[in-house]
């Protein structure tokens, strides 16, 4: 059990899993922060749980956090924007994702009114091995005993075979191991096979220090000889520090990140040092046909390009990570979770007066810093009506329509009930229109639409030889964020200078 290091996921492999969990009080109120402090740390999680999210619509979080697929059991009615429990996961590390229990859940297993739980169950598969994992935010004062009754009827339907991840709030205090509650839900989970992983306090507050954050696994016997590491973090997103647990393990880490080009000062000074010895991009004697020059341009400048600016994959950190998540902001971060630290070590007012002051200005610059970001966007886009919908519609549109039935349809005073014959009915009805319409002109003479046409024009063609200012002009005018049809003939490789290569011929 220890505080995760920045040096600590080296000591795992590769593939292994990690997972992460925090009770955040307020999804929608700390996305933001919770984005750029996860980026801060030298680790990529599979599994994101967390807890009292509050009332988080998917699309609104898979848009904060892309590499991710988001899954959530909102708040129960009545409860405000209190509770919740949701999962975020690494898309690149499973191969399917399979909701189970949504029938059978805590929540049907319990009728009492004074027991309030959310819970989400999902089974996941990755390089032939299967997990079953399970958010569980269970709301205080709520009856113990019930509790881990309906825990035991979940984890009997629970595949033995899978490693199985249980994360959540589940409002049990682990310090307290003489109270007979606690016994019991630590036997359920041992009976089971499942070890609790969180044995220091997950909740520090002036009066108190509580473990009722817990990470519960059960490892294959397969598995059981492998290095695992769990522990805390020090943040103050919310009262409650962030946990996590990693396994060596073999999950599939796909590498779907695209390839790009790097053109930076050092691979262009390269370039520049060493493109008069190249050959021109369209050789002599050159063929009329202007496909088969344009293949030839094409192919010798992907030959230099792939000299001097080889294709790489781009890095997972900067992948995912959001350009208004600035190397400052970063060192802001780390700063304040210091300061963070110092403090609940020495709880004095002048060390909560100095992280206080540090996570106001820091919240404040990642608000300021995204509020300069989309504006910028809006400018730069200025007039062009798509380019600004690729940019802000996934956020304010992206609204899921939802699917509207037709059960009967009126149609030519006949009432249509089945559902082949309201689909045939409206196919007829709007592939007909021009036709209909039609028939319904007489005597139309078919060269009536002449008398709309403009006057023939003999000479209407000039051709003026194009020059090679006015090309490269053209491609000075190329948007570098948009290219069209060829991703090689990038703006930013056009306007590298070519001394052996014409623009035009």
């Amino acid at each position: 059990m220890k505080f995760l290091s920045k040096n600590l996921p080296k000591k795992h492999n590769s593939k292994s899993l990690k997972v992460f969990h925090l009770n955040i009080r307020s999804l929608n109120k700390h996305k933001l922060i919770l984005k750029s402090y996860l980026e801060s740390l030298n680790c990529t999680f599979d599994l994101i749980f967390l807890t009292e999210t509050g009332n988080a619509r998917p699309d609104e979080i898979e848009e904060i956090f892309q590499n991710y697929k988001f899954y959530i059991d909102s708040p129960i009615p009545g409860k405000g924007s209190k509770g919740g429990a949701s999962i975020l996961i690494n898309k690149n590390s499973f191969d399917s994702i399979e909701e189970i229990f949504e029938n059978e859940n805590l929540k049907q297993y319990c009728k009492c009114t004074n027991c309030k739980i959310e819970n989400k169950w999902l089974k996941l598969t990755s390089n032939r091995n299967s997990f079953i994992i399970g958010s569980i935010y269970r709301h205080p004062n709520g009856n113990t005993n019930h509790f881990i009754q309906s825990l035991q009827n979940i984890l009997n339907k629970v595949d033995k075979k899978s490693t199985c991840i249980i994360a959540g709030d589940i409002n049990i205090d682990l310090v307290k191991q003489q109270n007979n509650s606690v016994n019991m839900y630590l036997e359920t989970l041992m009976e089971h096979n499942i070890l609790p992983y969180l044995c220091i306090p997950t909740r520090i507050t002036e009066n108190s220090a509580t473990i009722i954050d817990h990470i519960n696994v059960r490892i294959p016997v397969n598995q059981i000889h492998n290095k695992i590491s769990s522990g805390n973090l020090i943040n103050d997103i919310s009262d409650h520090l962030p946990n996590y647990f990693i396994i060596d393990s073999d999950i599939s880490k796909s590498k779907d990140r695209p390839l790009i080009r790097l053109y930076n000062k050092k691979n262009i000074k390269i370039y520049n040092q060493n493109i008069s010895e190249e050959p021109p991009l369209i050789p002599h004697p050159r063929s009329n046909d202007t496909n088969i020059l344009l293949a030839e341009f094409t192919y010798n400048l992907n030959k230099i390009l792939n000299k001097f600016f080889p294709l790489i994959q781009i890095s997972r950190k900067k992948f995912k990570e959001k350009n208004y998540i600035t190397n400052e902001i970063k060192t802001m971060i780390n700063k304040r979770n210091k300061l963070y630290t110092i403090y609940i070590n020495d709880r004095n007012e002048t060390n909560k007066e100095n992280w206080r002051k540090m996570r106001n200005k820091t919240n404040q610059a990642i608000k300021n810093s995204e509020i300069k970001y989309y504006k910028d966007l809006i400018i730069e886009h200025g007039n062009n009506c798509q380019a600004m919908w690729k940019t802000l519609g996934h956020i304010i549109g992206n609204k899921k329509n939802k699917k509207t039935i037709i059960n009967s349809l009126t149609l030519d005073q006949k009432q249509l009930t089945s559902q082949l014959e309201i689909s045939e009915g409206l196919n007829n009805y709007f592939c007909n229109i021009g036709e209909n319409l039609a028939g319904q002109f007489n005597d139309i003479n078919e060269n009536d639409f002449k008398k709309y046409l403009n006057p023939p024009a003999n000479q209407s063609m000039y051709m003026h030889k194009i020059l090679n200012k006015e090309v490269s002009k053209l491609i000075n005018q190329l948007d570098s964020k948009n290219p069209q049809d060829m991703t090689d003939l990038m703006p930013n490789s056009l306007s590298c200078p070519f001394p052996n290569c014409n623009t035009t011929y």
